[in-house]
């Protein structure tokens, strides 16, 4: 399956971002809809909703903002961080968190399995957070672009207050700033917003991946 540039299309639904409605999935249909502009977000594994919103809400590594109390949290003698281990563990843990007007998770089985997949072809990557043995949140990504230089945030979760912030905040500062130009948030919020995402043209986006 391949994806036309997004700018071409206009949205199904009004300011959804929703571009493309399918049935098909695989992983290489997963990586090439990443690469083009376009990421999945859907309820049921039956029709696949391939969205890719104008403008684009992102993150410049470098552009990262640490509120004070996050920097405090981050200096707790017990906290530390763990990359890449545990794929299964983490999406297995954002496919439970519940989401607003949606039965059941947009993460399911089968999406799961493509997401280890790319994993192990390290076109996708995870972060867990601890104190002490004690997991308390995490994320993952998809690695995408042909440079390799745009991380698709996709999910997080927090097992405790602030876990999946601290997870995030360390992967940004001690990885991202030197490996990514962009992290692509997909979806406006003013979470996001919180650390320093903002809105790029979608024709700019597209040429990071490039």
């Amino acid at each position: 399956m391949e994806f036309p540039n997004p700018l071409t299309l206009l949205d199904i639904v009004p300011d959804t971002g929703l571009k493309i409605i399918g049935n098909e999935l695989s992983v290489d249909i997963l990586m090439n809809a990443y690469n083009a502009g376009y990421f999945p977000w859907n309820t049921y594994p039956e029709e696949m909703l391939w969205h890719a919103p104008e403008p684009r809400f992102v993150l410049h590594p470098n552009e990262l903002k640490i509120s004070k109390s996050t920097r405090k949290l981050l200096k707790n003698p017990d906290l530390h961080f763990k990359m890449n281990e545990g794929i299964e563990n983490v999406l297995h843990h954002c496919a439970l968190i519940p989401r607003p007007d949606q039965d059941g998770t947009w993460l399911f089985e089968e999406l799961q399995e493509c997401i280890v997949d790319l994993f192990n072809k390290q076109r996708a990557l995870c972060v867990t957070a601890y104190i002490g043995e004690e997991l308390i949140g995490g994320f993952y990504g998809i690695i995408a672009g042909k440079s390799k230089k745009v991380l698709c945030g996709e999910s997080m979760f927090s097992l405790q207050s602030n876990g999946s912030k601290l997870a995030f905040t360390w992967f940004v500062q001690n990885y991202a700033q030197q490996h990514f130009d962009i992290i692509d948030c997909q979806q406006e919020t003013p979470y996001l917003s919180s650390f320093g995402a903002r809105c790029i043209d979608t024709e700019d986006y597209l040429e990071y991946l490039k």
